[in-house]
């Protein structure tokens, strides 16, 4: 369906509101819908599964929607911070990024609203790196943080915000008759089809919203809880981001994994970005081909490798973030250095000797070469990626850097049994498994890393017991 089509659809649909006989008010806006990075600059890519979404990619899918769209609006639902508990070092990088994919406006969510002081100071500092945030029921009424507005508007489009999480009630307005008329009052005479509410709350809330049928765009962020382990179910079943049939309302995927397409671009066909850019000299007609992310869409656009990701608006973003994360990591390599002389760890060649057949399966084992796999992408000095790749990355007298403690990369015996350093001086024989073998697999061996992992296959591969 084309854009006028679709449009003139739109007009006819208004025509049979107004005579009563169709109720639903028609979507006038053509959006995008994003967000829940929940931390995630990008995906770990350790399984192709899962290998979906990062800022790097969002940046130029976005961008190259607005050259074939250019009149549309970007919506994004929050929650793009890290965790509670998480280290901050992301996070002026995750609110930078959000500004510079220039959305219409950004839902002040639980995580945000969680760390309030580290956006005012970005604020204060780089004013122009804070993105659109809106929240609409900051108590009171009159008050809201002060990078947030309680209504951001665009040619033909208003858009409020609502979050509301219990353990934030005491500055979450709850919504109800008062919120209602406050929010009636922000509206004005603004057409029903223009208004759009981007939602982050508990179902009895958006039935209550529903109700008041204020709204024309409802769009939801997504309500699986935050510790949630990131996969893939939801490209492969997109009916779970259906959170009500009537009148519709979507959530976004999680981990900016992939954007909700609203109005036309629901049904409009994308055509290949070649016909909007000049041929690449030597390519002849190969330019011409279309990226395979840029097919026609209907519900969600996926966000996958094929986007070309040296092509990135936001490159500067993540190299910036890279170097801040080696950085980093270097300066806390170098604070555990002094663990090291008291390391309870032997390392895996302490375990030969009395243990050749086991030391046999071990090397032939991914696990013994966990490590080049993140050499090979430039992640050996990523914490978040080390972890699973070494022995101890967590723990005192743990790996510290390739350099410092060579004899605890990869993944290797201590890492299932524990530190055994003491045991090789005195081996006495004993039960050597720290815990469950099935729960230490899946610490690393989760949905997101590994979301074919079968513990009963798996296990076989690297079995080496007694009965072995």
């Amino acid at each position: 369906m084309s854009g006028k089509l679709f449009h003139r659809l739109l007009g006819l649909l208004r025509g049979l509101a107004l005579l009563g006989v169709w109720t639903q008010p028609a979507v006038a806006i053509d959006y995008l819908a994003y967000g829940e990075l929940r931390g995630h600059l990008e995906p770990c890519g350790c399984s192709p599964e899962t290998d979906l979404g990062g800022i790097r990619r969002l940046g130029i899918v976005l961008s190259r929607e607005r050259s074939v769209h250019p009149e549309l609006v970007a919506f994004d639902l929050g929650n793009d911070l890290p965790l509670p508990g998480e280290t901050a070092l992301k996070t002026p990088f995750l609110i930078a990024a959000s500004a510079q994919f220039k959305p219409g406006a950004v839902l002040m969510n639980q995580l945000e609203l969680e760390r309030l002081g580290e956006i005012d100071a970005l604020r204060h500092r780089r004013p122009m790196d804070v993105p659109p945030y809106v929240l609409s029921n900051a108590l009171p009424l009159s008050s809201r943080p002060f990078a947030a507005n309680n209504l951001r508007s665009g040619k033909d489009w208003v858009a409020l915000g609502y979050t509301y999480v219990p353990e934030l009630k005491s500055r979450l307005q709850k919504v109800g008759p008062v919120l209602l008329k406050h929010w009636q009052s922000l509206l004005g005479y603004t057409p029903i089809e223009q208004r759009v509410l981007l939602f982050s709350g508990p179902s009895e809330d958006l039935g209550t919203i529903v109700d008041a049928k204020l709204f024309g765009v409802i769009i939801s962020a997504n309500p699986a809880p935050l510790q949630t382990v990131i996969g893939a179910e939801e490209r492969q079943f997109p009916d779970r981001l259906l959170r009500r049939k009537v009148p519709e309302v979507l959530t976004v995927p999680l981990g900016g994994q992939g954007m909700l397409r609203g109005g036309a671009l629901r049904f409009a066909e994308a055509k290949p970005i070649a016909d909007y850019l000049k041929p690449k000299e030597g390519l002849g007609d190969k330019s011409t081909t279309a990226e395979p992310w840029l097919k026609p869409a209907t519900l969600v656009t996926w966000i996958t490798p094929e986007a070309g990701e040296a092509e990135s608006p936001l490159k500067g973003i993540y190299e910036a973030y890279t170097q801040a994360s080696q950085t980093a990591f270097r300066g806390q390599s170098q604070q555990r250095l002094k663990d090291l002389k008291s390391s309870p760890y032997a390392g895996a060649e302490a375990c030969q000797a009395c243990h050749p057949q086991q030391a046999k399966v071990y090397a032939a084992s991914k696990h013994a070469v966990a490590m080049h796999t993140l050499e090979i992408r430039g992640k050996q000095e990523d914490a978040e990626c080390v972890a699973c790749h070494v022995v101890g990355a967590k723990e005192k007298g743990g790996y510290v850097s390739l350099v410092d403690s060579p004899s605890l990369v990869n993944v290797q015996c201590e890492n299932c049994h524990g530190p055994r350093l003491a045991h090789t001086k005195n081996p006495i024989p004993k039960s050597t498994l720290q815990a469950d073998p099935r729960q230490v697999c899946q610490t690393c061996h989760n949905r997101q890393h590994s979301p074919k992992f079968d513990f009963a296959t798996y296990w076989q591969r690297i079995a080496h017991g007694k009965n072995q």
